[in-house]
């Protein structure tokens, strides 16, 4: 996103700098200096953390304007408040000990949904159940159908002609992370090995192995904070989050402790658990994009 950019959707979205540096984290003066055109390229955490308000703002006007009043949603009442929980907690966490420790506290209390009202929920519409709350699931746009279905097809491509013992699934399959009853999601991509997951048929019981979300301005939240909590809490143990826009791949290897690596589209991502020898090659999936594109 560039700053012309960044700018068109500060003013269309009606945010002040004052407001773009408490979601964020940036101080005042900077965020002033970059709108103000003082600062011509700014650090990249920087423009990442101001972009990520700019997209969560558009995701919660998105989920405003198409707000039901005769169904049980409850993302509208709280996913605001839950941005600047999670984002106060994470930025006073630096180790893995310290995240896996407060798991609990960045979740906070389950909300009141199960898995039996997901099923009456999702009579009609797509939707996703985390920590016991119900989130709507807009329809993907047609460039994020291609990545999913790219990857996949590395994935089972990959597991159907080698001994590698992995299984390749594409969404929508549901995914019952917990015990609990208060966790159905649908990763976009993900592959089960030998662990605890299982196929009952009608879901997934159990955390996959490896998972693939694709960003959109709708998941942007989920995916970069909700979502990983949870993969990381119920044992998913390597965690990819795929942005188009940014055309950046975010990979979490929980299972090797804490951290994160940053690839781009110009890269070959290897696929951690396959120790190395399975990757996705994102060069290919930009230029296939490109050219279906045109």
């Amino acid at each position: 996103m560039t700053i012309e950019e960044m700018k068109r959707r500060k003013k269309a979205l009606g945010l002040t700098s004052e407001m773009i540096a408490e979601m964020s984290g940036v101080s005042l003066s900077t965020v002033q200096k970059i709108f103000a055109g003082a600062v011509k390229t700014p650090r990249r955490d920087t423009r990442m953390r101001i972009e990520r308000v700019l997209r969560q703002t558009e995701a919660d006007n998105y989920f405003y304007s198409r707000r039901d009043y005769d169904t049980p949603r409850v993302r509208e009442s709280n996913i605001s408040e839950m941005y600047g929980k999670v984002h106060e907690i994470s930025e006073a966490i630096d180790s893995y000990n310290d995240y896996t420790s407060n798991i609990s506290a960045i979740l906070g209390e389950p909300g009141p949904y199960t898995i039996e009202d997901y099923y009456q929920y999702t009579t009609d519409r797509r939707a996703e159940l985390i920590n016991g709350y119900l989130y709507d699931m807009a329809a993907p746009t047609t460039e994020h159908q291609i990545i999913t279905s790219l990857i996949y097809q590395v994935l089972f491509e990959y597991s159907a002609a080698s001994d590698f013992v992995c299984r390749a699934y594409q969404s929508p399959v549901d995914v019952k992370l917990s015990q609990d009853d208060k966790n159905m999601l649908q990763p976009d991509v993900f592959m089960i090995c030998h662990n605890d997951a299982h196929d009952v048929n009608k879901y997934i019981e159990g955390a996959p192995d490896f998972v693939v979300e694709v960003m959109s301005p709708s998941t942007l939240y989920n995916d970069m904070e909700n979502k990983k909590v949870q993969y990381l809490k119920y044992g998913v143990r390597e965690y990819w989050i795929v942005d188009p826009k940014l055309r950046s791949i975010y990979v979490y290897c929980f299972e090797s402790g804490w951290g994160i690596n940053n690839y781009s589209f110009d890269d070959i991502v290897p696929v951690n658990i396959s120790d190395g020898k399975l990757s996705v090659d994102f060069k290919r999936i930009s230029s296939i994009i490109k050219r279906m594109q045109k």
